[in-house]
């Protein structure tokens, strides 16, 4: 009886990507964006339910899911009477502000969200070292000018040890400790929708037969008006 509902999807689960798309593009899902991503998912297509985010200067910023996965989702849902929800990815719930990049640390992988719209699964690291993904993405982000000031580093477990000191020796960015997160208690409005199905409207289970002496007396009305109009 929720009035809200969202599906979470794992960080690592949803790719994130830039593209350029025509404006009559934008804001549409399914088979027409996933031939966008084509060469960067390198699979069918039809495979993938993509989404469109919003736009980082003059790219365009799509998501994507397993179409398949999503679908199996949907109709566990539906079994459950679960017919109108959101579809998140946890990275984008994460906070962030501008200037700075966001991790999300369990003592040995993560995730980064790197913008409003952006970020990505990390690989595997450990309190002494950083993961190899994030330092390639600050290489990355340096080369394009849209390197950060600092990164926040959000604990997800109790015991996730990290050196500071470390860390930054290795990245060449500042770190500070954020205070432990967890997508189970972020605010409703923290994310961005991936996508929304809506509650499709039906008759719920013996509706049609309480209905129906209402729909004679309607019928019998109908019926007097039509004959009266006649012989007026």
């Amino acid at each position: 009886r929720a009035e809200r509902v969202q599906l979470v999807l794992p960080a690592a689960e949803v790719l994130i990507t830039r593209a350029r798309l025509p404006q009559s593009a934008r804001r549409r899902a399914g088979s027409v964006l996933a031939y966008a991503v084509e060469d960067e998912t390198v699979g069918d297509p039809d495979a993938n339910q993509v989404s469109w985010l919003g736009s980082v200067g003059d790219a365009d910023v799509l998501a994507v899911a397993d179409r398949k996965g999503l679908a199996a989702w949907h109709d566990a849902l539906e079994t459950a009477g679960i017919r109108g929800y959101e579809v998140h990815c946890e990275t984008l719930m994460l906070p962030w502000m501008a200037g700075e990049w966001s991790l999300a640390w369990n003592g040995r992988e993560g995730f980064v969200r790197s913008s409003e719209f952006e970020g990505t699964a990390t690989d595997c690291g450990d309190p002494a070292s950083p993961p190899l993904s994030l330092r390639l993405m600050l290489d990355d982000a340096k080369t394009r000018g849209e390197a950060p000031a600092s990164i926040a580093v959000y604990a997800t477990a109790p015991d996730a040890p990290l050196e500071i000191e470390a860390w930054q020796r290795t990245l060449g960015v500042a770190l500070r400790l954020a205070e432990p997160w967890d997508w189970r208690t972020a605010p409703p409005e923290a994310g961005i929708s991936l996508a929304q199905e809506s509650a499709r409207w039906r008759l719920a289970p013996g509706t049609a037969r309480r209905l129906r002496p209402a729909a004679w007396i309607v019928g019998a009305a109908l019926t007097v008006h039509a004959l009266a109009l006649v012989v007026d």
